[in-house]
């Protein structure tokens, strides 16, 4: 009889090994770290991501595979992105938080150090499928971050800690920015970055890396 109740006991651990083991695995396959049973860092994805242009005022360019961003004064591009980061607690407190976008294609001019914005939109109902220049949202540039477009093929990337906590707290947890050129002007400078739909390079997709203390 003891032996029975010990070769049970057995199972029964090396079934609790075994699942734990599976969660972790499928915690590092989803870019999600655990330390102590919490989760204290996460890769998203985009939700939304596409661009819009004031050559084309009406026209949505949602399916893209790429977005665009432009200093021409007369007709620019702007690149808009959503997060959904509802996997951090609300009472977490958000250590970094990197959002990183692909450039991978020069369409005009020398996009290489010229200095691209990040700013939060102030309304949050648009959608990738629906977004046009015309009815684009409306931004500010409080928390906003400028950082400088790197050599082609290279990640831009920006520290968005204030925009984090911010949709946390404001947002219900969706991160709504808006990527333009500090100078929209004459002369025409214009990179490209992949999207989420981009069927191939799947790994240079947009993504947002966050780590917290929960």
């Amino acid at each position: 009889m003891a032996n029975v109740i010990k070769k049970i006991l057995f199972l029964i651990i090396l079934i609790v090994i075994v699942i734990c083991e599976t969660q972790k695995a499928n915690a590092f396959s989803s870019g999600r770290v655990m330390v102590g049973g919490a989760i204290t860092s996460a890769q998203f994805a985009t939700s939304a991501d596409t661009w819009v242009t004031a050559g084309s005022p009406d026209e949505n360019r949602g399916t893209d595979a790429f977005m665009r961003v432009s200093s021409d004064s007369s007709f620019p591009n702007r690149s808009l992105m959503k997060f959904d980061i509802s996997l951090i607690p609300a009472a977490a407190r958000i250590e970094s938080a990197l959002l990183s976008i692909y450039y991978f294609s020069t369409v005009a001019g020398t996009p290489t150090g010229r200095t691209y914005n990040c700013y939060r939109t102030t309304t949050t109902s648009w959608t990738e499928g629906a977004v046009t220049w015309n009815n684009q949202p409306a931004t500010t540039s409080t928390d906003g971050v400028q950082e400088t477009v790197p050599a082609l093929n290279n990640w831009l990337e920006y520290s968005i800690v204030a925009l984090a906590e911010y949709a946390i707290v404001n947002d219900s947890s969706i991160v709504n920015v808006q990527i333009l050129d500090n100078s929209e002007e004459p002369g025409v400078h214009a990179a490209s970055f992949y999207t989420k739909e981009e069927a191939t390079q799947t790994t240079l997709r947009p993504k947002m890396f966050i780590r917290w203390n929960p």
